[in-house]
């Protein structure tokens, strides 16, 4: 892209510039313009400014000859195109000559202008394809160009500009001052034409040219081609700026590498070891200038310990072209031998083989490890058995030894850690200098203690406890680094200051609470008096009276804010429990169309009412309170989309059902099942979802306190709550509320008031031990020969080896290994007319809407009555 060509100095330049008032620029141009091309200049602009080929009326005694006329068009159009040829030629000097953009595009507007090859000309350059323009020039104006300028530095583009970055290459404006009234040049073009187009090369937009010419030569052909030659040359040379832009950056970064390196980087002449460049670091480890190393070579100021370690060492080099990490030894040039660690590699300089080499002096490390050495044992001791990392590290910040468990906690080797900067360990964020300042404060004998992060060699951070000393080792100072991971007390802080946020968030609800109880108390007694002057208003009128529709929509709207304000008062746990005999199917009817508003279209509502679910006594707002909890959830459990599913059943609990569910009071129950098809829950989710302030929700979308208040609800009214659910398979919620003695409708008596015995011998297949027992134990006590399987895979082993006398198999529908569906498949190959009842903690219709049954097949849902499943397999069986 072009972007890297604006530079921020090249934008400096641009804005000094441009700060002159460019009015009195335009007037100054014009007259070095006028004073340069004299008479013949002033002879062109007049016969330009006449629009060619319309010649001025008639005069007494001037010629008014056709074939005269014709001769002075021609004249006038070989004088423009030599001036757009001139145009054209300067142009191809200033890519030569220009290293700037501004300077071009500036240079270029005047040059288009002064040679009269078109009279007015603006350019506009942009960073990148798509951003707005932060650039522009122009030429022939007189000053009348900043309105222009304005508007394309803040992106406000006229349509024929737009249309040259984002469509075409090239437009032509006829009559700027009529087809584009809007544009702030369109005065200053006056009678002639507009040439527009894209400045671009191999793709890359750069910006706009657009320049004027007279209108009888827009449709010029010639004309046309020359323009675009123009934009083609500007295109080429902002693209050339570009690549050399590049170069100057890859140049600097380069040389801003050489010279700062902590490394001593020479180029040398591999023949003779003629240095041709070295950079500071050199004259810092090795003590010479860089002109004296200049003016020798590596021979000449016997750098090198040893010759035949140079000579072995160009051996390496011009057999395999490079060397990495190897220790060799140096002398510098007051003759003390330096150890350094040499990397070097054959290049190609001026057409003749050069060796680049860096040398990393090791001397120190080396010397603090020879003296190391000495007390080995017994340092080592105290270092290698510690359970924190020990980091011993030199003032700059040099490793220069480590203990195993600094390693181990960091996940470097230990040769990786030798030699590294202490402060690469440190986040990149936290990062600093690595020149010694961190360490001024140490004094020996006074450790200095702080927590801060680290990273290991995985780029995973965690924290850390510090604690820096300052210690003398052989006459040099060196820093002790102990350093302790901390991630599981930072995790403990978290935990209670996690506590502490659930705490303060109970506060708040309480006092959320206490404010929506007090006005709600205050709302209702306004009410009442609504309420109360309605009924009295309604008294005193007529059947007929014309005010009494409106009293009644008064009273309407009084009841519902009376409802309102009974779910603000359930909310803040203020309110009283006012039962009433409902039916269950109407109430949750009533809410239909709210919570329709309340999951979205992306989810399909299905409502499945039982006319045996009968009367409840219970809190209508309450009920309401529950049903829209357990619907959001549900909501927000199918972000994709999916099926929610609300259904009403009768439901009978005995002794036989408390067996395996403790939770269970025996009764006769109204149940209302919630199902979804969302990603559901794993069973350690599950036991935790009725706990108050557990949420699974992202932190900041929920509470917590959502099913709690479900759950409060519920045994408040002495009722039960069951949740069954998988991971990817949904929810089902189903919530028992106790039947109302009084029932407004008796429920239909079963086909079979008492299920019959059996003989016929029964597959059971279920994963759940102790409802197989139980399940098992039922059907034998009536007389049937059971078959018992632990999951779908058992059961299709059973089957295939007695299906001669299998009379009808009772499959759970979800099974480990194999479910009871697909067990179900593999059975009816041996045997396509096998009965089959499966069952299931989901909802009946929640299963179907999955397709995991068919509409033929048979299922009662768990828990179920002894009565139930008797009856629903002679049902089958008959």
């Amino acid at each position: 892209m072009a972007g890297y060509i604006l530079t921020s100095r090249h934008l400096r330049e641009y804005e000094n510039r441009r700060s002159m008032n460019e009015g009195n620029q335009g007037k100054i141009r014009f007259m070095s313009e006028t004073k340069q091309n004299g008479k013949e200049l002033e002879k062109q602009r007049i016969a330009d400014e006449a629009a060619p080929g319309i010649m001025p009326a008639s005069q007494p005694g001037s010629p008014n000859d056709a074939g005269h006329a014709q001769a002075r068009q021609a004249e006038q159009r070989a004088a423009h195109m030599k001036q757009t040829l001139l145009a054209i030629r300067g142009i191809k000097q200033l890519m030569i000559t220009e290293t700037e953009p501004m300077r071009l595009i500036e240079r270029a507007c005047a040059n288009l202008t002064r040679t009269l090859g078109f009279h007015h000309a603006w350019i506009a350059l942009m960073p990148e394809p798509g951003q707005h323009i932060m650039i522009t020039a122009s030429s022939g104006f007189n000053g009348e160009f900043e309105a222009m300028r304005e508007n394309l530095e803040r992106g406000e583009y006229a349509p024929c500009i737009r249309r040259i970055l984002d469509q075409e290459e090239f437009i032509i404006v006829n009559d700027p001052p009529n087809e584009c009234p809007d544009c702030p040049l369109a005065t200053q073009y006056a009678s002639h034409a507009k040439f527009s187009h894209r400045l671009s090369f191999q793709g890359h937009i750069y910006g706009i040219l657009s320049v004027s010419i007279p209108r009888a030569y827009a449709g010029d052909s010639e004309e046309q081609n020359l323009f675009r030659e123009i934009a083609g040359d500007l295109g080429f040379a902002l693209r050339k700026m570009e690549d050399a832009e590049t170069l100057r950056r890859s140049e600097e970064k380069f040389e801003k590498a050489f010279q700062n390196a902590p490394h001593a980087i020479t180029i040398t002449r591999a023949e003779d070891g003629k240095f041709v460049d070295v950079n500071p670091a050199f004259s810092t480890i090795f003590g010479y200038s860089r002109e004296e190393a200049l003016a020798n070579s590596t021979v000449g100021l016997n750098i090198w310990a040893a010759q035949h370690e140079r000579n072995q060492v160009i051996a390496l080099l011009l057999a395999g072209g490079v060397i990495t990490g190897h220790e060799t030894h140096f002398r510098g040039k007051n003759g003390e031998e330096i150890v350094g660690v040499l990397s070097a590699q054959v290049i190609t300089l001026h057409n003749e083989p050069c060796l680049l080499s860096s040398i990393g002096d090791i001397t120190r490390r080396k010397q603090v490890e020879e003296a190391l050495h000495e007390s080995e044992e017994r340092f080592r001791a105290l270092i290698m058995q510690s359970g924190d990392c020990l980091i011993l590290h030199d003032l700059q910040g040099e490793i220069l030894d480590v203990n195993p468990c600094t390693c181990q906690t960091y996940g470097y080797a230990r040769d990786e850690l030798l030699g590294m900067r202490v402060g690469l360990l440190a986040p990149d964020s936290t990062r600093q200098e690595d020149n010694g300042s961190e360490w001024e404060q140490l004094r020996p004998g006074v450790p200095c203690v702080s927590e801060t992060g680290q990273k290991r060699k995985d780029g995973v951070e965690f924290p850390v406890e510090i604690r820096l000393s300052l210690i003398e080792l052989h006459g040099q100072q060196l820093v002790m680094r102990l350093c302790r991971d901390i991630s599981e007390r930072k995790q403990a802080e978290k935990e209670k200051a996690r506590l502490e946020d659930q705490y303060r968030q109970a506060q708040k609800m309480e006092a959320i609470g206490q404010l929506t109880g007090g006005v709600a108390h205050d709302f209702n007694n306004l009410l009442q008096v609504i309420g109360g002057a309605t009924d009295l208003a309604l008294e005193d009128l007529e059947q007929e009276h014309p005010v009494r529709e409106q009293l009644e929509q008064v009273e309407k709207a009084c009841q519902r804010a009376a409802r309102l304000v009974s779910q603000l008062l359930a909310f803040s746990r203020r309110q009283i429990m006012r039962p009433e005999t409902l039916l269950l199917n109407d109430t949750v009817a009533d809410l239909l169309k709210m919570l329709g508003r309340v999951i979205g279209e992306h989810i399909q509502l299905q409502w499945l009412p039982s006319p045996q679910a009968g009367a409840i006594h219970a809190d209508r707002g309450m009920i309401e309170q529950v049903l829209m909890n357990l619907c959001v959830n549900a909501r927000d459990a199918m972000p994709d989309g999916g099926t929610l599913t609300i259904e009403t059943h009768d439901a009978l609990v005995d002794e036989d059902f408390r067996v395996l569910h403790s939770w269970a009071k025996p009764g006769r129950y109204a149940l209302l099942g919630i199902s979804d098809t969302g990603c559901g829950m794993d069973k350690e989710t599950l036991g935790h979802i009725f706990e108050p302030f557990f949420t699974t929700k992202e932190k900041g979308k929920g509470t917590g306190l959502g099913l709690s208040m479900v759950y409060g609800i519920i045994k408040q009214h002495e009722g039960m709550i069951h949740a069954y659910s998988e991971p990817g398979r949904g929810s089902t919620f189903k919530l028992y509320w106790p039947q109302h003695e009084s029932r407004s409708q008796a429920p239909e008596a079963p086909v079979n008031a008492v299920a019959s015995n059996g003989t016929e011998t029964i597959l059971l297949a279920e994963d759940d031990e102790m409802v197989r027992k139980l399940a098992k134990t039922i059907l034998e006590r009536s007389g049937y020969t059971v078959l018992s399987a632990a999951n779908g895979a058992e059961a299709l082993a059973l089957y295939e080896q007695y299906a001669h006398i299998i009379d009808l198999a009772v499959l759970d529908v979800v099974m480990p290994e194999m479910g009871g569906r697909e067990a179900y498949e593999c059975m009816r190959v041996v045997n396509p007319e096998l009965k089959a009842l499966f069952a299931s903690g989901y909802s009946e219709n929640a299963i179907h809407t999955n397709f995991i049954l068919d509409k033929e097949l048979t299922l009662i849902q768990k828990p179920f009555t002894t009565d139930t499943l008797l009856r629903a397999i002679r049902f089958l069986l008959d």
